[in-house]
């Protein structure tokens, strides 16, 4: 399968399994007999960094074949590293606690704590090694304990007896592993994925016992593997250790020791109800659909297909253990040395509100005319955030953005939690105020509800008072409303979606000296004083200004509280105001870098007199700067993330990182017609350009240097092709038609929808798929190369591109696909490859 030749690639960097010493680089080696660097795993695991740099490798240790009688901890606070052995029969890793055994309290120790090998650490890989618990058949003893996340075993072999391997928490994926054991010996909670791997069962029982949360889509997977047993062994697939217990066996090749009813109850009858069962295309002499039980269902193809490494383990982080070496995140904002560099986000979060909720912090921002709106991004450290959702699956009104509408739709947003409740406002400047509500974040979100109508009326943002009643400021558009640099009062009904009184204009940039668009506030309460967080002085050239007052009606005092200064960051510009459970305070904000869109900074806050200083004010005037790189706050480790990009198109979903040009029609797109790649219908052309298409599937530009690559295959009579997509466009493709296929590559200098496009380069190309590449440097400049089918090396197109932003957004990178004739033709695309590339 595609996925799986994926994975060993990655895993192997093009190198055997058996790989030596000097091809894995080693940062630490293991050596029973004295000859490496320790003579046992935990102290090599021990001695290695608390976390390993997040934009680095991860840390090597290399273990030498052996036995190695011990027990191995690894805390949360290490992680991030790949541990091989040499060689998996030989290389053993093995202890002897059992359940029964008397801890020093006199009682015994109980199943949690007889692993041989407990992980409660982030991102590892472990790799050809024995992880054994060789207390033999006297209860519960555990090889491996999983509670960390994205955990990753690879040609690994778990030997035990009961409860072989706990999975208690997080995401996890296996590859070529060996497991046996007789009762519950694969258990717990994780979601995890099991491919190409052996299952031994070493007497009757059960191969799992999931205890997976009701809300939890995915507990255990098992794909393409094979069952076998003791002689005259029979066991069950699985029995229900919680009520939502989730196993599904794909493809996998059954010996007579799986019992032909399949599946047991547990002697409790309603799990049967809630239990989730499934296989597909079992096979042998342990597979007998007619006798299984009737509560356990049999998947389609398509509900199989569905079933992917990503579609079950990607989570709200897009974690993708299958992805291609190299295949990194082009930015972390992780230094992973206690410290982090800005921008946070380094793509185009513009205009960001961002609350905290617990030890939870929820981001959303601006995105104007692409479909979905109103990203929801998630974090627990204010450094490392992942896209989880959008909250806005199309725009309204409806008809409004059947085609596209540069500049227009879903302005700054705010957003906030109260009363238990998510309340998300956001400004359509041609139509109002709009509100929509969620108890969880990720969704579902409410329609949207018109508050205000009028044009004009932009960024939004409520404040509960200490009495409950609910206000509203908001900015104005001068384009539609005639009128700006004033800021206005509502108070609204405690559903928050009328208004009851206008108080007008409470704040008058006009009446300041210097003042120029004054937009975008954000309104908080602190120590009894009212604060509008604001920016003003435009978008590129501006600054941040706080006002304060005692009555919500002002008056109001001024003062700036952040500008550029002597750093490169210009106009530091609108965003939030954050605390943490510890009593810290940080500003979230953003940058506007042309192509790059509107990137978002987290600043430092000091109170001192009750105003704000945000960033670093050395001069003590109150006036802070930027911070390029910042000690991390005071929260607690998060593993490194980014916001997901890319799309390898084994979901059953678009990855979360595209958005369309306009609503899209439910015919444009397929992730089921061609397996494992998504299929682009070609669309009429709609002018001599793109840019009336509305049907753009586009992604924000991730970093200032980055690669994409994809690999399509087109149908008859279709244009389709890699479009780096503003104000100007490029795109490299292919056309097909009566004398076959020819690679193009076309520009449009305007935004004008009427100018046609001006061919730069072309040539011929033989028949098959065709991979298109498009390598981003600073500046913007984008550099395209091709490879035809069954050529081994990329060309390089001799013509260069500057990207340019569109309207009040940055540049994007994506994919089209355009009838030539009268044919309803389309496009395979395999993948959608965003990486980080080395600097020039």
């Amino acid at each position: 399968m595609r996925f799986v030749f994926a994975c060993l690639l990655s895993l192997l960097g093009f190198l055997p399994a058996w790989a030596g010493e000097a091809a894995f680089a080693a940062d630490a080696v293991v050596a029973a007999d004295g000859s490496g660097d320790y003579r046992s795993l935990q102290e090599a695991i021990s001695a290695a960094p608390m976390r390993a740099p997040a934009a680095g490798a991860l840390w090597r240790i290399l273990v030498r074949p052996g036995v190695y009688e011990e027990r191995i901890y690894v805390q949360r606070e290490r992680g991030r590293m790949h541990i091989r052995g040499e060689d998996a029969a030989r290389t053993v890793i093995r202890y002897h606690l059992h359940a029964g055994v008397v801890g020093e309290d006199g009682k015994p120790i109980g199943t949690f704590r007889t692993p041989t090998v407990h992980i409660d650490a982030d991102d590892m890989i472990w790799e050809n090694l024995t992880l054994a618990n060789t207390a033999g058949p006297v209860g519960q003893a555990l090889a491996l304990r999983a509670d960390g996340d994205r955990l990753q075993f690879r040609g690994c072999r778990f030997l035990g007896w009961q409860d072989t391997v706990l999975l208690n928490r997080g995401r996890h994926y296996f590859e070529g592993c060996y497991v046996e054991g007789h009762v519950d010996f694969i258990f717990g909670a994780a979601t995890a994925w099991w491919q190409d791997c052996h299952i031994h069962v070493l007497r009757d029982g059960y191969i799992t016992a999931a205890s997976t949360p009701a809300e939890q889509s995915h507990g255990f997977v098992f794909a393409d593997c094979r069952i076998t047993g003791e002689d005259g062994v029979r066991t069950y697939l699985g029995r229900p250790w919680r009520d939502y217990a989730a196993t599904v066996f794909l493809r996998t090749a059954m010996s007579e020791a799986v019992r032909p009813e399949g599946w047991h109850n547990w002697k409790k009858p309603h799990a049967e109800q809630t239990a989730r069962y499934a296989e597909h295309d079992s096979r042998g002499a342990g597979a007998n659909d007619t006798a299984r039980v009737p509560w356990a269902r049999r998947l389609s193809e398509s509900e199989a297909a569905a079933l992917t490494p990503v579609a079950v383990l990607g989570g709200a982080d897009g974690w993708n253990p299958c992805a291609p070496a190299g295949q990194a995140a082009p930015w972390m904002p992780d230094l992973g040395d206690g410290r982090y560099r800005n921008p946070v986000l380094a793509a185009d979060y513009s205009d960001p509100d961002a609350v905290r909720v617990g030890d939870d912090y929820w981001l959303t921002s601006s995105s104007f005319s692409q479909v979905p709106g109103l990203p929801i991004l998630h974090s627990r450290d204010l450094v490392n955030w992942s896209l989880v959702t959008h909250a806005l699956p199309r725009l309204v009104p409806e008809e409004a953005f059947v085609q596209p509408q540069p500049g227009k739709g879903v302005w700054a947003p705010s957003l906030r939690h109260h009363d238990g409740k998510f309340w998300l406002y956001y400004p359509d400047p041609d139509f109002g105020i709009y509100l929509i509500t969620a108890t969880d974040p990720r969704g579902p979100w409410s329609a949207p509800v018109l508050v205000q109508a009028g044009r004009g009326l932009i960024d939004p943002c409520p404040l509960w008072d200490d009495d409950g009643t609910l206000y509203l400021i908001h900015a104005w558009a001068k384009s539609r409303a005639g009128i700006n640099n004033v800021l206005t009062l509502l108070r609204l009904d405690a559903t928050g979606t009328r208004v009851e009184e206008d108080f007008g204009v409470v704040i008058d940039g006009n009446r300041l000296p210097g003042y120029r668009t004054l937009e975008g506030p954000k309104l908080y309460r602190r120590n009894g004083w009212y604060y509008v967080f604001a920016p003003a002085g435009g978008v590129k050239e501006g600054w941040q200004s706080v006002f304060r007052a005692r009555d919500l009606r002002g008056p109001y005092e001024d003062r700036i509280v952040l500008e550029q200064g002597a750093t490169p960051i210009n106009g530091p510009h609108q965003g939030a105001l954050v605390d943490t459970p510890g009593g810290e305070w940080w500003f979230l904000h953003f940058q506007d870098k042309e192509a790059y869109g509107r990137i978002v900074h987290l600043q430092p806050v000091l109170w001192q007199d009750d105003w704000p200083v945000i960033g670093r004010d050395d001069d003590g005037d109150g006036r802070g700067e930027p911070v390029l790189v910042h000690r991390r706050p005071a929260l607690p480790p998060q593993a490194p993330a980014a916001p997901a990009t890319g799309d390898e198109f084994e979901s059953a979903t678009l990855g979360l990182a595209w958005q369309w040009s306009a609503n899209p029609g439910e015919d444009w797109y397929s992730l089921t017609q061609v397996p494992g790649a998504l299929w682009l219908a070609a669309q009429p052309s709609r002018g001599p350009n793109l840019h009336s298409a509305p049907h753009l599937l586009l992604q924000k530009f991730p970093a200032e240097e980055f690669a994409v690559a994809t690999r399509l295959t087109l149908g008859a009579g279709t244009r389709a092709g890699l479009v780096v997509y503003g104000a100007s466009y490029a795109w490299i493709g292919v056309e097909t038609g009566a004398s076959g296929a020819r690679l193009v590559l076309r520009q449009c200098e305007k935004s004008d929808p009427a100018v046609a496009e001006r061919e730069e380069f072309a040539a011929d190309l033989p028949a098959g798929p065709v991979e298109l590449r498009v390598t981003v440097r600073p500046g913007a400049r984008c550099e395209f190369s091709y490879r035809g089918a069954r050529e081994a090396a990329f060309r390089s197109v001799p013509w260069k591109f500057a990207a340019r932003p569109g309207r009040w957004v940055g540049a994007k990178v994506g994919l089209f696909c355009q009838q030539t004739g009268s044919s309803s033709g389309g496009v395979a695309a395999d993948y959608f490859r965003v990486t980080a590339v080395s600097p020039e």
